[in-house]
Order: C-alpha cells, then structure tokens, then sequence
C-alpha cells in the first residue's frame, strides 16, 4: 500500500496539473468568448423601436424589398408567402384586405427577407404591422434602435464629416430616441413619424458608409445623467455658443448638462453668420395665419430681452394694431426655422417692403453644436472628448 501510495501520488498530481492548465487555457478562452458575446447583446438587448408611419388612410401601398412572409399579428402564424412585389392593403368592414385578398387577423406582420420595406414612397429597415382602426389603416415601422440611428446620423451629418464627430452623432441621437421613448404616453407605439407632426426616420435613403461605420463603433453606447437616460439635443451651429435649455424649452434644472458652454470649433461652419431678407408680406401672412391680425408692420425689435449666450429671447413687432410680443422661438416657428435661422446676436433692419435680418449659427443652440462636433474631431478630439464638452457632467453607459 505503501508504494503504490508513493507511485500514485505523483501520477495523480501530474493528472491534476494538466487538467488544470487544460481549464486555465480552454476556461479561459472560454470564459473570454463569454465575455465578447455578453458585450455584443449588452449593446444590442434594447427593446425594438416602434414608429407610427401611416395613421388615417384608407389604403396603403407596401413593398418587400425581395421575398417577404404575412404573419397573423395575433396567433404568430404565416398567413402567406409572397415574393418581391407591391402590395396594395385596403380595409373594409371586415378587416384587412391584401391585393384583394381578405385577411382574418386584426392585424398583421410583414416581414421582409432582407430587412428593408417600402412604405409608401420610402424604404425602411425593419418590418411593417399593419391594423385597421376606426376603419381606417395604421402602419407601424418596427426596428432596431441601431437601424435607426443609421439613418439619423445620415441625416444629421454628411458622409464628409469626421468619423469622430459622427460617433458623437451617433451616441447622441441614440440616447435621443431612448429619452423619448421612456417617456412615450402612446398607445402600441413609441414614437411618431407622420408629416407635419414631426420625422423621426428617413430611411436608408439618407445613409452613407461612414455613418454606418459610426453607428457600428458606438453599438449600444448612450448618455446617462445621474443614472437616468440623457436628454440630448442637437442642432447644426451654435454661432460661438451654446443655450441653457430653460431659456430655449423652459425645462426644469434638473438638465444640468444642459448649459450654455462656448464654442471655439464651429467658426468655418457654413451657417456660422447668414443674412436673411424676409418680406413684409410673408410675415404679415404668417402672423395672420397665428391668430394675430394687422395690416402693416412698422418695426421689429430683436434685442427687446436677450440671454446671457447673447440670443434674442423676445422679439417686439411694432404693428398698425399695437405692439405685438413673441418669444423668439414662436416667432421662428411662424415665419419658417428655415428662414429665420437662430436667435444668436439677431439683428434687424426695415427696407421697403421687407425686413434684413442678421445672426450667427443655424438652430434652438441647446446641447451639441455639429459644427463644432466637426471643428473638434478634426483637432483630434474623440467622440467622448466633445460629448463630454456639450452634455458636461453626463456619464456613458453600454447596455
């Protein structure tokens, strides 16, 4: 017993230290791989995003970009297979109507092969739901938070825009969307995107190669403030500086990541100083159009109250029927965003029959100026570096 103790022993011993290095080497790798997979679904578990596209209509034109299946929104059964093609959906009393054929589900899945479907005149990534409801169609786009981002960052920034600053775009229009989607009050969806109340989503019309590089770099990073989702707006030039969110939207203080910071980046920006020239006649319409009623304009004072950033907060029209008072933003909203550019150092001259106006950057100044995003990047700056400086004290969370 004795010997075979004294021979066993070592062989034993020998046994347990190759299969412990064979677990430290494979546990390991193991171990690692569970790592990497756990990472790559912490930045992919947000739940999917659901966009209102069509509300109202009588019909609705659909095509599957390549072969598509029709699921029973209700029991999860296909209802029917169908190769690439447009699809003509009507309702009737009964319900769906799909190229002429009656459906029996209350609502229904199209579910694209390749992952993209036109509604109407756009191409969306993701699939459709349709439903009838007070007789009428509603359409809702369902997709990832990622792919939609894809087309935010399109639309917010050009491919020519450094990639750092398209990161920064990318975090911030993510964070964006999950800020309005906690606080969504709709009923079976998250968010709107009907024309004249507001686009969320464009489509993969406007998105470029070096988007989808930066929507891929930043999977799954958002903006968090004291351990709740970030409010993060943005706008195209803040002109030299940014706005305090209350002066803009009147918000509680409790965005204070939201205050003005200046900006020394977004000065070769293409709308860093404008000049307008605005007709008497359109502005006379548009107040009209407002509720507020007169014939002739006198005078437009823009420097009645202005902000500590230096941006015009209300702005007083001298009329043939008394004074009338705006703060800047209705102001901007009734006579066009567009045309009126932003509020920073606002100046204002009569001519005949119009008024010049003056200013610097393009848009409300609160949050990310983009230019200035650009200005940084191209200075070496990363995307953490200049989200850091328009949302300061904010902190970065990947889920």
């Amino acid at each position: 017993m004795k010997y075979k103790k004294k021979v066993l022993n070592p062989l034993i011993a020998a046994i347990s230290l190759l299969f412990t290095l064979l677990l430290v080497i494979y546990g390991c790798g193991t171990l690692s791989s569970f790592a990497n997979n756990g990472n790559r679904q912490s930045a992919n578990n947000y739940s999917p995003i659901r966009i209102l596209s069509v509300s109202g209509a009588k019909a609705v034109s659909i095509s599957a970009m390549g072969s598509c299946k029709i699921i029973n929104g209700e029991t999860k059964l296909q209802l029917m297979a169908l190769k690439a093609g447009e699809l003509q959906i009507t309702c009737s009393e009964k319900g769906l109507i799909v190229n002429e054929n009656p459906i029996s589900a209350a609502f229904i899945r199209i579910i694209p092969d390749g992952g993209k479907i036109k509604i109407e005149e756009s191409v969306y990534r993701g699939l459709a739901e349709i439903a009838v409801e007070n007789k009428s169609i509603n359409v809702i786009n369902e997709l990832s938070i990622e792919e939609l981002i894809m087309s935010q960052v399109g639309r917010e920034m050009g491919a020519g825009f450094s990639l750092e600053a398209l990161k920064a775009q990318a975090v911030a229009a993510r964070t964006f969307v999950m800020h309005e989607k906690s606080r969504s009050k709709f009923k079976g969806f998250d968010l709107k995107n009907l024309s004249g109340e507001g686009k969320i989503y464009y489509g993969t019309a406007v998105e470029h190669a070096p988007g989808l590089e930066a929507v891929e770099a930043t999977k799954g990073i958002t903006l968090k403030y004291k351990d709740e989702i970030a409010f993060t707006p943005y706008f195209s030039n803040c002109g030299g500086y940014t706005e305090d969110v209350a002066e803009v939207w009147g918000t509680a203080s409790k965005e204070l990541y939201l205050t003005p910071v200046p900006c020394f980046f977004c000065k070769t920006g293409e709308h860093y100083t404008w000049q307008t020239e605005i007709t008497k006649a359109h502005i006379l319409a548009t107040l009209k159009a407002s509720g507020r009623v007169c014939n002739d304009i006198f005078d437009i004072d823009p420097n009645y109250v202005v902000t500590k950033s230096g941006r015009t907060k209300t702005v007083s029209i001298t009329s043939d029927n008394g004074k009338i008072t705006l703060s800047l933003n209705e102001f901007r909203s009734i006579v066009g965003y567009n045309v009126l550019m932003s509020a920073r150092s606002l100046t204002c001259r009569p001519r005949s029959g119009s008024f010049y106006f003056t200013g610097k950057g393009w848009g409300h100044g609160v949050g990310m100026c983009q230019d200035g995003a650009n200005g940084m990047a191209k200075q070496g700056k990363n995307y953490k570096d200049i989200l850091r400086r328009y949302y300061s004290g904010t902190g970065f969370s990947s889920r």
